[in-house]
């Protein structure tokens, strides 16, 4: 939430290239810390990776806003109610594919772990950590290659739009 509040201050000053490239690559770290957490990291490493996950996303959201309703289209309204379509499209996709990657990541290593487990149940609690961590190394992976992209935008020093009143 800070990062949101700093990057609304911050962003007619510096640009939203800036605080895109800083969100994606910090999302990145955060996402590859979580890959990389285990029993002996505990919790404050979870923590950490976390916050700084959360931070990356701050960043990321108050640009990508400006940068939604910074269009000449003449219906504000519906400009919001298509980005927050997207918005919500997007996350129910990516939750939906990572949930299939999961899976089929967690079958994966039990194959591989099969011999040294006695139990279905162990076999499984064993498969899951090596699986979550595939998943998060592949949405850093995933993130990182996002910032290509950030040269189809047209991103500048851009003011926030006025507020039309709703």
């Amino acid at each position: 939430m800070l990062a949101m509040i700093a990057a609304g201050h911050l962003v007619p000053k510096f640009g939203q290239a800036a605080f895109l490239v800083a969100g994606l690559t910090t999302s990145a770290i955060g996402l590859e810390m979580m890959a990389q957490i285990t029993p002996e990291r505990g919790p404050v490493w979870l923590a950490t990776a976390s916050a700084i996950q959360g931070i990356g996303v701050g960043l990321i959201f108050t640009p990508l806003s400006t940068l939604a309703f910074s269009s000449s289209l003449t219906n504000s309204h519906r400009c919001r109610r298509v980005y927050n379509l997207m918005r919500q499209l997007g996350s129910a996709a990516g939750v939906a594919v990572m949930t299939v990657v999961l899976e089929e990541r967690i079958s994966a290593h039990a194959s591989t772990m099969a011999e040294d487990a006695s139990s279905g149940a162990e076999l499984l609690h064993a498969a899951m950590p090596a699986a979550y961590a595939d998943c998060f190394h592949a949405m850093a992976i995933a993130t990182l290659l996002l910032l290509p992209g950030l040269i189809l935008f047209r991103l500048g020093r851009q003011q926030p739009p006025e507020n039309e009143g709703g």
